[in-house]
């Protein structure tokens, strides 16, 4: 059999609608060629929209892109017209389909991905609820035409496989909740170490949302193999402690689904602002989460295994500036014994951009992949630089003091602590991926915190 032939097959098999009503209990999403001829239905799991810029959707659409959405094939249907729908073999083992009386585009199948097609969102007469979320190919934009809008722009496809992975996202969603249809997916600002996507699911029960994680390679942040399931059997420990972290539902490793593992946990409405005007509240409740979390039994509750933290003394000596002025600091480190300490469980990253806050309450810590055990200091030095870094040094020590009067831990080595995490920051801060003004003030206030840590350490020597 022929490309061309393979591709219209799979177009071919497509099942007709038996009415507009074909998919009892999910939102479902009309589509009409210019005469009317040809009719189809969705059934609302659109993936991810992208504009396309590349020179053959310009031909086909006679515009300056076309706006498409990947859809699971068992998703689409023929309400009527399908005698009516002409193809065209644009590239090798693609099909692009139209209505043969108007001319209108419609959708496009792939010899190489049977189980999903492209749906061009111009012929559809429903709101699909979701929107453009990136511009393609605009290496091959026409010249009269100027993006104007603040989506990102690729000079060729999208990375990381958005088509593919609203197919795979599509089967997540009936995993996670039996009968469920993916609605919509979308990339979430997060880490750098970390691709994460929120997941809008509809089932009998009404919509969901969840968040898929996949842990990425961050080329300054080695992360263990078995971080994913680490993390995933952390949340569950924590949660079942009594402390606001989003509940775990899915965690694979099979490369069925996606090619690396991955895990899905519910998604918790909030924002990671937190205003000056209830700051000090804050700071209450970051203490006590953390105090309460350090006094977790780390040696019974369940933990999955965890590294040690870093050695303070060596790692700092490691980041530290190689700057003649930190040369009597590096003697003075080169002696310094850690006092002994009882190893707590650990965030590891507990700083305000892995806090979710809403209506001025803590309703999640996020983001538990550097968690370990170690000294309490570790996790309340991190959270001071930060505080630091975006309030000032009065937040940080309100903070400490909050924790103090909530713990038993009196926080031994909590200069050398500052001094590591300060000096870490410091030799990472330029591959956080921060805007160049935003990481030039942090860099400014953290050397602030640096050299104060320095300067303790010193005068009680």
């Amino acid at each position: 059999m022929s490309e061309q032939g393979a591709a219209a097959t799979a177009a071919d098999r497509l099942r007709p609608c038996a009415s507009e009503g074909s998919f009892p209990g999910v939102m479902t999403i009309g589509g009409s060629c210019l005469c009317g001829g040809v009719r189809y239905a969705i059934d609302g799991s659109l993936g991810p929209v992208v504009n396309c810029h590349c020179s053959m959707c310009r031909k086909a659409t006679g515009a300056a892109f076309r706006t498409r959405a990947s859809v699971p094939a068992k998703a689409f249907c023929w309400l009527s017209g399908q005698e009516l729908v002409s193809r065209y073999e644009s590239s090798a083992g693609e099909q692009r389909t139209f209505c043969r009386v108007c001319g209108s585009t419609l959708p496009t199948f792939f010899r190489d991905r049977p189980n999903e097609i492209g749906v061009p969102l111009g012929t559809l007469d429903d709101d699909p609820k979701v929107r453009p979320s990136a511009h393609v190919f605009v290496g091959s934009k026409a010249p009269w035409w100027e993006i104007t809008d603040s989506l990102p722009q690729y000079r060729e496809a999208s990375p990381q496989g958005s088509v593919e992975d609203a197919v795979a996202f599509a089967r997540i969603a009936e995993r996670i909740v039996p009968g469920a249809t993916l609605l919509s997916h979308r990339p979430l600002r997060g880490g750098v170490s970390a691709a994460v996507y929120a997941l809008e699911v509809t089932s009998a029960d009404g919509p969901l949302s969840f968040v898929l994680r996949r842990h990425g390679a961050a080329t300054w942040k080695q992360l263990p193999d078995t971080v994913t399931r680490t993390e995933f059997q952390l949340l569950r420990v924590v949660r079942e402690a009594g402390l606001p972290v989003p509940r775990p539902v899915l965690f694979d490793n099979s490369a069925k689904l996606l090619p690396s593992p991955f895990f899905v946990m519910e998604l918790v409405e909030g924002s990671t602002d937190i205003s000056s005007a209830w700051l000090d509240a804050a700071l209450g409740q970051m203490a006590e989460f953390l105090a309460r979390l350090h006094a977790l039994d780390a040696a019974n509750v369940g933990l999955p295994q965890l590294p040690a933290r870093e050695d303070p003394v060596q790692g700092t000596l490691r980041y530290l500036p190689a700057e003649p002025r930190f040369a009597r600091l590096r003697e003075v480190l080169a002696s310094y014994r850690v006092q002994p300490s009882r190893p707590a469980l650990l965030h590891g990253d507990f700083w305000p951009g892995n806090l979710l806050w809403r209506e001025q309450q803590l309703t999640a810590v996020l983001d538990w992949e550097d968690a370990a055990l170690g000294p309490a200091a570790s996790d309340v030095a991190c959270c001071r630089a930060e505080l630091n870094a975006a309030f000032d040094a009065t937040a940080a020590r309100v903070f400490t003091e909050r924790y103090l009067a909530a713990s038993a831990d009196q926080l031994s080595d909590l200069t050398l602590w500052d001094l590591y995490v300060g000096s870490a920051a410091l030799a990472t801060l330029h591959a956080w991926g921060l805007p160049a003004e935003i990481e030039a003030r942090r860099r400014e206030r953290t050397s602030e915190f640096v050299n104060a840590a320095a300067a303790l350490l010193l005068a009680s020597t």
